[in-house]
């Protein structure tokens, strides 16, 4: 009796546990499933995040690669750079003649036979409207664009070049891949135009070096002003670096100090008696950080201690608010 009792509680036991185990199994390939499927949703995520940006996060490196040395000609280096950032496949930047009534090409890539040696003022109306009103300029299948009579649309787009305030010349955009062709990869290529035009006429005025100043407070808010359209039309953050000596330093020894880690286009100036600013377009967070200890290192090795502070000319960075920044740092010390 004992016996028969004994096995009749451990044979319902067992059939419990075994109904049990079942239902744990079942539930654990579901949480599998479920665990699989996770991970693909995360390996997607982590691929989208890993993308986005992706074509403008380089847009500093690709500036930079323009104007060093061994680099070609700033046109065609210019044409280059917009191949990689915005997939540009024909394009040719053409230039007024002395007299400003004929365009000469000077570069191009892609196919030359849709770019003519010279375009006279009554041919490719598109290229002479956008000299005119200093803007850029489409076809009509992009967008009105700028209105008026533009002719014949040879081109998908014009964008006027120029050298400070005046135009000098226009660069013609023939085809590039369908998906580029939009209003944000447009912008894109301003951008690109507008930072190479400005580091290429300090350049040429200062002549060609490592890393290119500015004397006057003014052009240096000037190019605050772009390092904060920058951000607002891309999302690009530029950085200044403030660069002040432990002991007595004007800025014009600290500029010699740090020359070895200037790279081309970055622009500095000098603040106050004591400091120098230092800009670096389309450059911030731990890229900007990187390339301030860099100047503070090569400071080092000549015997010079520096302190260094980074401003950051994203949003809401208004240009002679950033100035009076860097002006209250160096007097605070």
């Amino acid at each position: 009796l004992v016996s028969g009792e004994l096995q009749r509680q451990s044979s319902g036991r067992r059939r419990q546990l075994e109904a049990q185990s079942s239902d744990l199994g079942q539930a654990k390939q579901l949480l599998e499933k479920d665990l699989e499927l996770s991970r693909e949703s995360q390996y997607a995520l982590q691929k989208e995040l890993s993308l986005l940006g992706a074509d403008v996060c380089s847009l500093d490196i690709e500036l930079r690669k323009i104007f060093e040395e061994g680099a070609p000609p700033v046109l065609h280096g210019t044409l280059l750079a917009l191949s990689e950032v915005s997939g540009l496949t024909d394009a040719a930047f053409y230039l007024l003649d002395d007299t400003g009534e004929s365009l000469s090409r000077a570069e191009y890539v892609g196919d030359g036979a849709y770019f003519p040696d010279e375009i006279g003022a009554k041919h490719t109306k598109m290229a002479w409207a956008a000299i005119e009103s200093g803007e850029l300029v489409t076809c009509r299948g992009l967008g009105e664009g700028l209105g008026g009579d533009i002719g014949k649309a040879r081109f998908l787009a014009a964008l006027p070049w120029k050298r400070g305030a005046q135009v000098v010349g226009v660069l013609l955009i023939h085809d590039m891949p369908f998906l580029s062709m939009n209003w944000q990869t447009l912008a894109r290529i301003e951008l690109v135009c507008e930072w190479v035009a400005a580091i290429d006429g300090l350049r040429a005025r200062g002549g060609v070096g490592i890393g290119v100043g500015v004397d006057e407070p003014d052009e240096f808010k000037v190019l605050l002003g772009m390092a904060g359209r920058s951000f607002d039309a891309q999302g690009l953050a530029s950085s200044v670096i403030l660069l002040t000596a432990a002991g007595v330093m004007a800025g014009g020894e600290i500029r010699a100090a740090i020359a070895a880690a200037l790279r081309p286009t970055d622009v500095a100036i000098e603040v106050g008696e004591a400091g120098l600013a230092v800009l670096s377009p389309l450059e911030g967070g731990r890229d900007a950080e990187a390339a301030a200890v860099r100047m503070v290192e090569a400071a080092g090795e000549l015997g010079k201690g520096l302190s260094v502070q980074r401003f950051d000319t994203g949003a809401g960075g208004r240009p002679g608010a950033i100035w009076e920044e860097l002006e209250n740092a160096i007097r605070r010390g």
